[in-house]
């Protein structure tokens, strides 16, 4: 879990709301088979007790327990981004990535020529080296690192205060893998963000979050700072999660 830099009007007690959902990220796919659905269940529900329990401020000062469904899907607009598990499905097979990337400052009421050349810029601030190319090309002339980028760019238009992602890596090789996790440490830094992380690769989890959390069963069982929970695990859920990790020499 990424914390943001700045920590005013209100943006550490949002964070800090945001570090208890990510509770789910080391056990949630584990525990629940890997059901996307589940999981996302399990973040809902985690996310309605804790904000019952703290006044319901997750953003910016804001009660969103109590929004109308227009007013919170302005919220999903403007402040939260999703990247998604499979950017292969996430993208549009029948439309040009350049159409793609610039729906989304289209959606912010940008012109037709600025969402053009925003959506330019986007891809060239994931670095993306030829990003008029890549504007020009279908998702499936793509590989999988270059449409996690472009997914990652999409996500980026409305300069989110939160930036979810769903198992970014999976299906990445090890050094397109390690080049995204860069890029998205990088552009958390850039942006100050929060970041939140679902996922089982243990590895991916130790190397980039700050807090990290145990969910068993439906509840929270452990959580805290990353190198505690994986140093000193208390729960006996966590140690054999643990366990599971290759150990250089290890039978």
């Amino acid at each position: 879990m990424f914390l943001p830099k700045e920590e005013g009007q209100g943006l550490v007690e949002y964070a800090l709301i945001i570090v208890l959902v990510a509770i789910v990220v080391i056990a949630a796919l584990t525990a629940l088979g890997g059901q996307v659905q589940g999981v996302f269940q399990a973040i809902t529900d985690a996310l309605a007790s804790y904000v019952t329990g703290s006044g319901g401020t997750i953003e910016t000062g804001r009660e969103v327990t109590s929004l109308s469904s227009g007013d919170l899907l302005k919220v999903r607009r403007d402040d939260v981004s999703m990247v998604y598990q499979d950017p292969g499905a996430a993208l549009n097979p029948t439309l040009r990535i350049g159409t793609q990337v610039a729906e989304g400052f289209l959606i912010l009421r940008a012109t037709k020529a600025e969402a053009a050349e925003r959506a330019f810029e986007a891809l060239r601030r994931v670095r993306i080296s030829d990003p008029r190319g890549v504007m020009d090309r279908y998702p499936h002339q793509l590989s999988g690192g270059m449409q996690q980028r472009v997914v990652i760019a999409m996500a980026l238009a409305n300069d989110p205060k939160l930036l979810v992602l769903d198992e970014p890596t999976t299906g990445l090789d090890a050094t397109v893998e390690a080049e995204v996790l860069d890029l998205v440490e990088s552009l958390r830094a850039d942006t100050g963000a929060a970041v939140l992380l679902i996922a089982h690769n243990l590895g991916v989890i130790r190397r980039i979050c700050d807090r990290v959390g145990v969910m068993y069963a439906g509840q929270v069982v452990e959580q805290g700072p990353a190198a505690e929970v994986f140093d000193s695990p208390s729960h006996p859920y966590t140690v054999g999660l643990l366990r599971c990790l290759p150990r250089h020499g290890a039978r």
